[in-house]
């Protein structure tokens, strides 16, 4: 391996090494963000019940009103950014608790 071949294949490591995201809450944020604005489709950062219903988890729920309205917690009609990301982090700490219980 010549020195250039060295240094290059270094620098693909260092490069692919520095994509990769070492805070998976950042991952998980900008996930996040990505799924949010390609619900709002009228890009006014926020979810109305039509963008909201047209969801997976609408469409799987047997009543998207009320989860609607459950995630909606200021009764704007809406589901802000921080409305869903309190309504996930609540979410996911719900399922550490039923996965420490065993259930």
């Amino acid at each position: 391996m010549t020195l250039t071949t060295f240094i290059a294949a270094g620098l693909v490591s260092l490069f692919l090494v520095s994509c990769r995201t070492s805070n998976p809450r950042a991952s998980r944020r900008a996930k996040m963000k990505q799924r949010f604005a390609k619900i709002d489709t009228d890009k006014d950062g926020r979810l109305s019940f039509n963008e909201y219903q047209n969801t997976r988890i609408a469409r799987a729920s047997s009543d998207p009103h009320a989860q609607f309205s459950k995630v909606d917690t200021d009764g704007n009609g809406y589901i802000s950014k921080s409305e869903l990301r309190s309504s996930m982090s609540s979410f996911r700490g719900q399922r550490r608790k039923r996965g420490q219980r065993g259930l």
